[in-house]
């Protein structure tokens, strides 16, 4: 599977977007992906758009889909968790507000800022949409409503 990711930064049209423009605000992000087939050479090109309400704020996909079988020795791919979501630590502000109260607290320290530097979900945030539509998937600590 191929994890693509979007980093965000200053010059990331993303940067001072927060939980809140995510109900407030009207946007759409659209994902092209092209390439070539290894095995006949041919053009693909896939397309996918996120709207503000198919995003999940602090949440990634969890990546498990390919596992290492011991037993048989090779590697077997499940569909069951392609979708699966887990919950990160992404900030609950946005990456611009996150940069600016670090400023603040640290001021131009660097040691200090490195440190504070270390949210992994900052620098590296994905953003999650279903792929079946129909289907229903559970968030983490999600109860049946059955």
């Amino acid at each position: 599977p191929i994890v693509l990711s979007h980093r965000i930064d200053e010059a990331s049209p993303l940067w001072s977007v927060s939980p809140t423009d995510l109900i407030t605000e009207k946007f759409e992000i659209i994902l092209t992906m092209e390439g070539t087939t290894p095995e006949t050479g041919n053009n693909i090109q896939v397309r996918t758009s996120y709207l503000p309400s198919e995003i999940l704020w602090g949440y990634k996909f969890e990546h498990s889909c390919v596992r290492f079988n011991r037993e048989i020795g090779k590697y077997e791919v499940t569909f069951d968790t392609l979708n699966t979501m887990v919950k990160d630590n992404t900030p609950c502000l946005s990456p611009k507000s996150y940069e600016e109260q670090k400023r603040t607290a640290y001021g131009d320290d660097p040691k200090k800022e490195n440190a504070a530097n270390s949210s992994p979900a900052i620098q590296k945030t994905f953003f999650a949409k279903p792929r079946h539509k129909n289907k229903v998937h559970k968030l983490p600590g999600e109860q049946d409503s059955q």
